[in-house]
């Protein structure tokens, strides 16, 4: 029987499987001259012996009559689709008892399949992430639909193991690239340390890990990653140092990417679109280095001199720096470049340049760019509104912003923790306490969730008044709303425990002090690390016995910490 590859097994009338003796999706013909073939088959099956097809997939690998397994470029499926073996099931050698026998209930599949369903399923928790992400003020890794997509690549591992089938690179690689899109770090590092485990490591398979680790503060475990990657010999790509560069932008630092940067370039990959975007996101992220744009500006010329052309987010990142310095007028020119290369403008470049007057607090400039989004006949969403909003609550235009949050909701959107940020911080330019309180009560009222951003605004209104007693009320406000309060969020507390002196000292009388060290008992109790700054605000305060305690008592904590902290480590 002379067959191609095409054929399928229908038209074939293959016999079942001769090692494990059932049916098979495919069937697979060796290449290799001089295989013996089985020397007990029927003379009715005489044609699997001359084209040497015996086998199902799990047994082809495992011929008993070769001295060694089939290498996967010596099978050739005879079935209507190509054949695909994973590297690693030359395992445990041949014989009877390696075969396996089909599971009851479950549908057979090949690895091929099964890892066409695990990238699927990623790309759908890619989609749903991203939808999350505009509609929560959360994060979305924890929604019910993430956990049940989750939920459904558990089964399908399951599945795979009892079908007797082995991950090969592209699974671990889906696999990771699942988990590291749901922003399950666990699980990313789990599936990582399994595929080095099996030696069936990629590069694509460790992009996926850094990438799980691109988000605020995870660098570190980043490049640790990245080192692993070298140490397996595993070779990076442009891509690789893309998300390296993007874990350092999540971070908010610029200097390390531009380590990567060099890296790469030592390496000899050339940077493509993405590397600079990234670049000048790291650099734009940075928003309170009064350096960023012109470090963003340079990344941007050195993209112009290599050739590499711009997209529209280069651009938007590009905008996002000049946002951060409040420069207007390179905003503008930034915006026509982007227009002349052929970017279209959106709602969301429109926002960004009327964030751009947000430093400055020009409510005029905002209104202007708001009125040009509106003439391009695109409709405002509520994260247009909420920039101008900012603008008034900088300029402290309190008339303004409440103009704005009618026009926001007329326009039927809903406000947002942004918005009552913006508001909040409107009333708090003039020291309006109430107001502020009244914003704060519309948010928890209507249900909009809190973060810990709008309480730390509150806390740092009552530093420099020394209004401890409003402090306390926002603080046990913050805790009622179900939002954990972090160290600085104390420290701004225990700063309300002081009053500035004009030389910027920190003026304390004895019941203050008592105060600080009741805060910041409360801290350590809460299990809240202290830091330099908590340090710095104790010590700072005064040279009186019981401050020198609390001095003390910080000291000592900081200790504690970081015993138990380097213990974990090690």
């Amino acid at each position: 029987m002379q067959a191609d590859e095409n054929s399928s097994s229908t038209s074939l009338c293959l016999p079942p499987c001769w090692k494990c003796s059932r049916k098979a999706v495919k069937y697979f013909r060796c290449a290799t001259e001089g295989c013996p073939g089985p020397a007990n088959i029927s003379a009715s099956s005489q044609d699997i012996i001359d084209n040497r097809i015996a086998l199902c997939k799990q047994c082809a690998v495992r011929c008993p009559f070769c001295a060694g397994a089939i290498r996967q470029e010596d099978l050739h499926s005879v079935t209507d689709r190509p054949a695909t073996l994973l590297s690693c099931s030359t395992e445990g050698g041949g014989g009877e008892g390696s075969a396996v026998g089909p599971t009851a209930g479950i549908d057979l599949q090949t690895l091929e399949e099964f890892n066409l369903q695990l990238k699927e399923l990623a790309d759908k928790v890619q989609k749903r992430m991203r939808a999350l992400s505009t509609e929560l003020a959360v994060s979305a890794s924890g929604h019910p639909e993430i956990l049940e997509l989750l939920e459904q690549a558990r089964k399908l591992v399951d599945s795979l193991d009892q079908q007797g089938l082995r991950p090969d690179g592209v699974t671990y690689q889906w696999l990771i690239s699942l988990h590291a899109r749901a922003k399950d770090k666990e699980h990313v590092e789990a599936w990582a340390y399994k595929m080095e485990n099996c030696n069936k490591c990629s590069t694509d398979a460790y992009n996926s890990v850094m990438f799980g680790f691109a988000v605020p503060q995870g660098i570190d475990r980043a490049d640790m990653w990245f080192n692993r990657m070298l140490a397996h010999d595993v070779a990076p790509d442009v891509k690789t140092f893309a998300i390296l560069i993007q874990a350092c932008a999540a971070s908010r630092d610029s200097t390390r990417a531009s380590r990567y940067f060099q890296r790469m370039q030592r390496f000899g990959i050339a940077p493509n679109v993405v590397v600079f975007s990234q670049l000048i996101s790291a650099c734009a992220s940075e928003d309170h280095d009064p350096r960023s744009l012109q470090k963003a500006e340079g990344f941007f010329k050195s993209m112009q001199q290599s050739g590499v052309e711009p997209n529209n987010f280069t651009f938007m990142r590009l905008l996002k720096a000049c946002a951060n310095a409040g420069d207007a007028r390179k905003a503008s020119q930034y915006f026509n470049l982007s227009v002349e290369a052929g970017c279209v403008p959106n709602v969301v470049t429109y926002t960004q340049m009327v964030s751009v007057f947000i430093k400055n607090g020009d409510v005029a400039g905002a209104e202007r760019w708001f009125s040009k989004l509106e003439a391009a006949g695109i409709t405002p969403n509520v994260a247009a509104f909420n920039s101008v909003i900012r603008v008034c609550g900088t300029a402290g235009d309190v008339k303004h912003a409440s103009s704005w949050l009618e026009k926001l909701e007329a326009a039927g959107c809903h406000p947002t923790e942004h918005t009552y940020e913006a508001l909040i911080t409107s009333v708090l330019y003039h020291k309006d306490f109430v107001g502020a309180d009244r914003w704060l009560q519309r948010m928890l009222d209507t249900g909009v969730p809190p973060t810990i951003k709008i309480f730390i605004i509150l806390l740092k209104a009552c530093e420099h008044t020394g209004n401890l007693c409003q402090a306390e009320k926002w603080f046990n406000k913050m805790i009622e709303a179900g939002v954990q309060p972090d160290v600085q969020a104390y420290n701004s507390i225990l700063k309300t425990s002081a009053v500035h002196d004009s030389f910027g000292r920190f003026r304390v009388r004895q019941p203050t002090c008592q105060e600080q060290r009741k805060w910041f008992l409360k801290m350590y109790e809460a299990g809240v690390q202290p830091n330099e700054a908590t340090h710095d605000i104790l010590t700072r305060s005064t040279c009186l016995p019981i401050v020198s305690a609390v001095a003390s008592s910080v000291a000592a904590a900081l200790q504690s910490y970081s015993h138990r902290f380097c213990s974990i480590g090690n």
